[in-house]
């Protein structure tokens, strides 16, 4: 922003732009919309802000919405509300083990890699081996048997974990 130059100019119209900047003044903020930004972020700034403002102005841009209620057999995820149920009976669960379900459910039977679920839940960048995942899908797990589903999380051994039409105790 030094020089006062326009350090904004050329953003293309076609092509969601959001702005990652060092300057959160309300300067660089006008600067940035008056050149045709989507949206602005100031640093630092959280990788999972980050993603989901990004999810935002690709959906946006594409003309959709992303669904905020996704079912997957009996199970219901409500993003906006932040809660969910199975059969109709709320599930109690943390905010990790909901985000987890929330991602697993996005692209239900789709495997998601144990590292891909570390980066797009918690932040990490990490290629260390890790059991965060592994506890919190038996914990999660155990809460779905709870409420009558079974086999909902699958584990793809060496993989990661998928979201599966899964069954209730009734029909087994």
């Amino acid at each position: 922003m030094r020089g006062g130059g326009a350090p904004f100019r050329g953003l293309c119209a076609e092509t969601p732009t959001i702005v990652l900047a060092h300057d959160s003044g309300e300067l660089a903020l006008l600067r940035a919309f008056d050149a045709g930004a989507d949206d602005f972020v100031a640093k630092p700034a959280s990788y999972l802000e980050l993603r989901a403002r990004v999810r935002a102005v690709i959906a946006r841009a594409a003309g959709e919405r992303i669904p905020t209620i996704r079912r997957v057999g009996a199970l219901e995820i409500d993003t906006d509300a932040h809660r969910a149920t199975y059969a109709g009976q709320p599930l109690q669960l943390s905010r990790l083990e909901f985000e987890l379900l929330a991602q697993l459910g996005g692209r239900p039977s789709r495997v998601h890699s144990k590292q891909a679920l570390l980066r797009d839940i918690w932040g990490y960048q990490t290629g260390r081996a890790t059991r965060t995942i592994d506890a919190h899908c038996c914990r999660l797990r155990k809460k779905l048997v709870q409420a009558g589903a079974i086999d909902l999380v699958v584990n793809h051994r060496g993989i990661g974990y998928a979201l599966t039409g899964g069954g209730t105790d009734e029909a087994a």
